[in-house]
């Protein structure tokens, strides 16, 4: 067994209350961008790339380069980005600052973090280790987190009216930054310790010097137990079998509040229906709370935590441990508590586990006594893995789910001009379109499931390269382009507002949009016209 000397100790003392606020579970710069790049992957051919492709004309999909803070990077670089920014802590001296704060969700009682007032130096150096819950936040609730779900909606709908290609990049990288750390929020619900309110001890355990910063030097056991195994990732979603998208088909959406929260919380698992909550699919937090432990919850048994318990382990032969290899390369006797039905460790007994339990069997002084151990970690996450990506991957599907059908109008005429030439100060009025019909047909569907299109707001986006030659009659403004020369140009139509005309997939209905305040110029080339919903979508409403 390793000995730690007396200088280890002192250090892990001195700082184990400075950082027991960190709730760096997943490790931010490794294993969180890891898990995102596995669920990208996991959708990337099924959808995402021809998504990308079609809606977005990004030839090079999840590889297709953004501006981002300055510099040019791929859609999927700005999702792992995002993924390792939600773990930003802009002052290390005030805890209260860290993003982390809020990645905590108890799905019994839909609390966020909540273990009250810890002292550095007391009635000095106090801060509170409470925070929304990371529903709460992912979402956007409070108007504080300028990377939520509200956020990345309203980025997404700024790319759409951006007049110029720079603008809608921009616009659309921040939509990603924003994804990327939805997802993290919903990778930690696949961390124990997220989801049985133990920031402290759940995130204290000394893992070495590494640097200036002591924040670095601690962490979670199963986030450190993943640094020393980083392939672990990539073997636990190698079979695609282990990971898979949720199916909230059996849930009710009737409460328009509820849909984006199932990733999290179903509100499902209730603490006294443990045998029938996990039929079907529900919140990542539901499942990892209710199946495993974290360092400061063990078998608390407690309403808040009621599961697991001891009656949701196999029987114990104590006179059969196991012989596991321990840090000096010897071997010691273990005796494990097995997750019943499910053939995982769930704990490993103490020294004095068995002899608190034979003394003081009416009592749980037992369960202080259990531990979690690297045996215990690797069949964690072998589990646990696969949820984190699946569900994360989820929330890229959920987001994009929304999908419209564009063919010709009835009499297959989208537009027409008559030549003519009106007034003109220039000195011929230019050649422009300022109207085109289309028949559109809302095709939305989440896991094969029709999503209706409510009262919203409906626009066109006309995308073209402007090849006008040096005709004056076809130039825009003041604009006398060559062929080919210049960037792709954009002109953007009215809004026009409707109420159920798209609600369900059936028939197609037409549309004129009207692009009088930002006409299509003739001459043009390469049109692309792409069609624009904001409004109620299933059961999200318009944000």
């Amino acid at each position: 067994m390793k000995n730690l000397g007396k200088g280890s100790i002192l250090i892990a003392v001195l700082f184990s209350v400075i950082i027991s606020n960190s709730a760096f579970a997943w490790n931010d710069k490794v294993t969180q961008k890891a898990l995102t790049e596995e669920a990208v992957k996991l959708v990337k051919n099924a959808w995402f790339a021809p998504y990308l492709q079609n809606n977005f004309g990004f030839k090079d999909d999840v590889d297709e380069k953004l501006p981002y803070q300055n510099k040019q990077e791929t859609i999927l670089d700005i999702l792992k980005e995002g993924a390792k920014e939600e773990d930003a802590w802009p002052d290390k001296f005030d805890p209260e600052t860290a993003r982390s704060m809020n990645h905590f969700l108890s799905p019994i009682y839909n609390m966020g973090l909540s273990q009250g007032e810890k002292c550095i130096i007391p009635f000095i150096w106090c801060f509170q280790l409470e925070g929304e819950s990371a529903l709460a936040w992912a979402r956007g609730d409070s108007g504080s987190n300028e990377y939520s779900w509200f956020e990345a909606r309203y980025h997404y709908k700024l790319a759409f009216e951006a007049e110029s290609a720079t603008d809608r990049d921009r616009e659309l990288a921040h939509t990603f930054r924003s994804l990327g750390q939805i997802m993290h929020l919903v990778q930690d619900m696949a961390v124990p310790a997220h989801t049985r309110n133990d920031s402290m001890p759940g995130h204290t355990t000394f893992k070495g010097i590494n640097g200036i910063d002591p924040t670095m030097w601690y962490g979670n056991n199963l986030e450190i137990y993943l640094e020393r195994n980083p392939s672990l990732v990539g073997v636990s979603c190698a079979d695609p079998a282990d990971v898979r998208i949720p199916n909230f088909n059996h849930l009710s959406t009737e409460d328009p509040t509820t849909e984006l929260s199932y990733f999290w919380d179903a509100d499902v698992y209730l603490g006294n229906n443990f045998g029938n909550a996990f039929d079907n699919d529900i919140g990542l937090a539901e499942y990892s709370s209710a199946n495993f432990l974290s360092t400061g919850r063990m078998f608390e048994e407690s309403t808040e935590f009621p599961h697991p318990n001891k009656g949701d382990t196999d029987p114990i032969d104590w006179s059969n441990p196991e012989p596991r290899r321990a840090e000096d390369n010897k071997y010691d006797q273990k005796i494990y508590f097995w997750k019943k039905n499910e053939g995982y460790r769930l704990a490993v007994a103490g020294i004095l586990t068995k002899d608190c339990e034979d003394l003081f069997p009416e009592h749980e002084i037992w369960e202080k006594t259990t531990q979690l151990d690297e045996n215990c970690h690797k069949d964690y996450a072998e589990r646990l893995i696969p949820k984190a990506v699946g569900y994360s991957a989820g929330v890229l599907n959920y987001f994009f789910r929304g999908a419209l059908e564009i063919s010709a109008p009835v009499d297959y005429l989208y537009a027409i001009i008559d030549g003519g030439f009106g007034p003109s100060q220039d000195p011929v009025q230019p050649q422009q379109f300022t109207k085109i019909k289309a028949n559109i047909k809302n095709i939305s569907e989440y896991q094969e499931v029709p999503e209706t299109m409510g009262a919203g707001e409906l626009w066109a986006i006309a995308k073209y390269n402007p090849s006008y030659g040096s005709d004056p009659y076809l130039r825009r403004g003041d604009s006398l382009l060559t062929a080919g020369s210049g960037p792709a140009q954009y002109s953007v139509s009215a809004k026009i507002t409707i109420d159920g005309e798209l609600s369900t997939p059936s028939n197609a209905h037409q549309f004129t949009f009207d692009f009088g305040t930002d006409p299509i110029p003739a001459g043009i080339s390469d049109l692309y016209l792409q069609v624009v919903f904001q409004g109620d979508l299933g059961a999200e409403p318009m944000q």
